[in-house]
């Protein structure tokens, strides 16, 4: 069933983050849906959406049934799952680090690595592959859905207005390339090279 959770965080500004957890039906009142979870996975929504736009349009409790896995989907804006300092919130602590430690306090879900997923669409593709990345001694499984990777090329069409959403600075922060000087840690592709190079044992990546 589906539950709404307020959350508050330390890694976020905002006083509180909403939550949807969804975990295995029960076929009886005596049975605990705990006992049947497998998997948790933490799926991040795209651009302009939430938790409740994610469980209203896709079939989480069917996905949950059939596969024994608890779904935590996190309301956090626009945010693309990276880290914006404490005045506007470090959304990328809070997905990989905050939220899980959290919701596995609260509920008996999986506490090892290989039963432990970061999925998303679109721009939750993208915080999904940057923090599985970047907490892989965390997540197992990254899942890329639509992932708004972006490149150079796309980029520089922010000089022509069309991505009306975001500020030319938001961009600047997730897509930067080592050739412009700055802060690369918010990059997707630095931090998965930065992992490797220290020998980290990245998660298995479905990019679809």
């Amino acid at each position: 069933p589906t539950q709404l959770i307020f959350v508050r965080s330390s890694a976020i500004s905002s006083a509180r983050s909403n939550e949807a957890l969804n975990t295995p039906s029960v076929s009886s009142p005596s049975e605990r849906p705990i006992a049947r979870i497998e998997y948790v996975m933490i799926f991040l929504h795209g651009v302009l959406s939430d938790a409740n736009n994610c469980v209203s349009n896709m079939d989480v409790q069917g996905m949950a049934d059939r596969y024994k896995v608890a779904f935590i989907i996190p309301s956090c804006g626009n945010s693309f799952y990276i880290d914006h300092g404490v005045a506007f919130g470090n959304y990328g602590k809070f997905v990989g680090t905050e939220l899980l430690e959290r919701m596995r306090k609260q509920f008996s879900l999986p506490m090892d690595r290989e039963h432990t997923i970061i999925a998303g669409f679109s721009m939750g593709g993208y915080g999904a592959i940057r923090n599985g990345a970047k907490y892989c001694d965390t997540f197992g499984t990254v899942i890329g859905l639509s992932s708004a990777c972006l490149y150079e090329k796309s980029v520089n069409e922010l000089n022509k207005g069309k991505f009306g959403y975001y500020k030319l600075q938001m961009f600047d922060k997730v897509f930067k390339e080592k050739s412009v000087p700055g802060n690369f840690s918010e990059n997707y592709k630095y931090v998965i090279e930065e992992k490797l190079k220290k020998g980290k044992k990245l998660p298995f990546f479905y990019i679809s």
